[in-house]
């Protein structure tokens, strides 16, 4: 049906989604595969809350979350994969905005998790950050080499957010001066 509408693009895996709707691991593995068998191309989103990261578990979440949403995901696939590392203790109005460093440190054994499960080809996902972005620190996000892209929350709903967020981004990601807007 999705693919009827134009849709070409879903989300999977969202911390607001896994939280409200209690969508588990192996859920977000149905719907991940059934969205690749229907030709779509999917954004699949992991991260862990603050318990898991106070407990030191962060990294373990990520690579669990990573392993069962793409368990039996055909290698041939994985050009129409993107994943979001969304850190849930960072994103909203309440979370704690992450720090480069905080990624990183996700972020680098994301990409090690997926070259273990797809060999060579799993480094060439794109691994995008998505906590709480906004134009004052989307530049020391997208300066990370780890990171491909941004996710969007709240800072993207209009032209003039999306425009300011966009502006930091390049900067970062071309290391010029400071990436604040």
């Amino acid at each position: 049906m999705l693919r009827a509408l134009g849709v070409e693009l879903v989300l999977v895996g969202h911390a607001e989604r896994r939280r409200l709707f209690h969508e588990t691991d192996p859920d977000l593995n149905k719907k991940l595969l059934a969205a690749v068998e229907a030709g779509l191309r999917v954004l699949l989103c992991v991260g862990e809350t603050a318990e898991e990261k106070g407990y030191g578990v962060g990294r373990e979440t990520v690579a669990r979350q990573l392993k069962i949403a793409l368990h039996g995901l055909d290698p041939s696939a994985l050009s129409r994969l993107q994943v979001a590392y969304e850190p849930v203790w960072s994103i909203g109005t309440g979370g704690t905005p992450a720090q480069p460093a905080d990624v990183t440190e996700i972020v680098v054994p994301m990409r090690a998790t997926l070259a273990e499960l797809f060999g060579d080809s799993g480094r060439s996902v794109p691994i995008l950050y998505g906590g709480s972005v906004d134009a004052g620190n989307a530049g020391s996000f997208t300066a990370l080499s780890e990171v491909d892209g941004l996710l969007l929350g709240r800072s993207g709903w209009t032209v003039d957010g999306f425009t300011k967020v966009l502006e930091a981004a390049l900067r970062g990601r071309s290391g010029s001066e400071d990436s604040a807007a």
